[in-house]
């Protein structure tokens, strides 16, 4: 019950950063920094819907999903995450040591590729066992 409350929490305020950064590109950041931003915020949405569908119970006995929903929450927090800490801290702070924070980038897109490897396989499984 409460890692079902946890994985609720995370979803719930993936999609609320995701909307207050949505807002924050419109109208605060120059226009020079919202293209890594609306990709960034484009895999944020992605995922954040993609959790939301695969978090139901029906896929909770479902290893290849249960792995796929962890990497999809680890390539959120390493990509998108990142590239907004990053843009935030220069626009506040200006430039410096934040310019390093978007290295962890590639890896996030990493846990996400695997995630929809595991999702594919996952879904795979679902839909042969109702067969």
């Amino acid at each position: 019950m409460l890692k079902q409350r946890l994985w609720g929490l995370f979803i719930g305020m993936n999609g609320l950063i995701a909307v207050v950064i949505s807002a924050l590109v419109a109208h605060v950041f120059p226009f020079s920094s919202r293209v890594p931003l609306l990709y960034a915020l484009a895999a944020h949405w992605i995922h954040v819907i993609v959790l939301l569908f695969f978090r139901q119970e029906r896929y909770e006995r479902n290893v290849w999903i249960v792995v796929a929903t962890y990497l999809f929450a680890t390539g959120i927090i390493l990509f998108p995450w990142m590239v907004y800490i990053k843009h935030v801290l220069l626009l506040v702070v200006g430039s410096g040591a934040w310019e390093r924070l978007s290295a962890t980038a590639p890896y996030g897109g990493s846990a996400l590729i695997f995630g929809w490897l595991f999702a594919t396989m996952g879904l795979y499984q679902q839909n042969t066992e109702r067969e």
